[in-house]
């Protein structure tokens, strides 16, 4: 049965976000597994030098996870993105791998303060503040709102940019000098 565009686009975005999810909850578990098996029940070295108990050290790291899930989200709404901008191409998964090493650039080179809080990319960095002690939440609090703003833009587009696509016609799949036109 055919279904509307928005129903199509529900669906993709919510095996994406399923998918991504089972991912992180799967590398929570592994790392908290080769942490125990590596370090066990002793105490964990902050990056500052200052020591952190058992039970703060897994809560700690957890918070951490916790907070890589919003630049990860981010990525994930933008291979999205990709998806609906190259219509059936599988050029559009490559997308946020990309734009994910440019960034990653980016962030190598100095550039000014601003231009490195606004990439999702920093947000995966600033989880090291809670590993200090008095913990530098600010930079990680950023990094999550803007984490946020890139998925929510990201999403919304690719909605417009798919709501406009015909899936009766085979030929037009999004590709070409529309889409292109689109995303500039």
């Amino acid at each position: 049965a055919v279904r509307s565009p928005r129903r199509i686009f529900l669906a993709k975005v919510s095996a994406s976000l399923t998918v991504i999810v089972v991912l992180v909850i799967c590398l929570v578990g592994s790392s908290i597994v080769g942490g125990l098996a590596g370090i066990g029940n002793h105490p964990l070295v902050g990056l500052d030098g200052h020591t952190l108990a058992a039970s703060d050290a897994a809560r700690t790291v957890l918070l951490a996870w916790l907070c890589v899930l919003a630049p990860t989200l981010a990525f994930a709404a933008i291979g999205v993105l990709g998806s609906a901008l190259l219509g059936r191409s599988p050029m559009g998964l490559l997308v946020p791998a990309v734009l994910a090493l440019a960034m990653n650039l980016v962030l190598m080179v100095p550039v000014p303060l601003v231009v490195r809080l606004a990439l999702p990319s920093n947000a995966f960095l600033t989880w090291r503040g809670l590993f200090t002690d008095p913990a530098s939440t600010g930079p990680l609090w950023i990094g999550i709102l803007v984490s946020l703003v890139w998925a929510a833009v990201a999403t919304g587009i690719a909605y417009l940019l798919f709501r406009r696509r015909h899936f009766a016609e085979l030929s037009n799949d999004g590709a070409g000098r529309r889409a292109v036109t689109a995303a500039v």
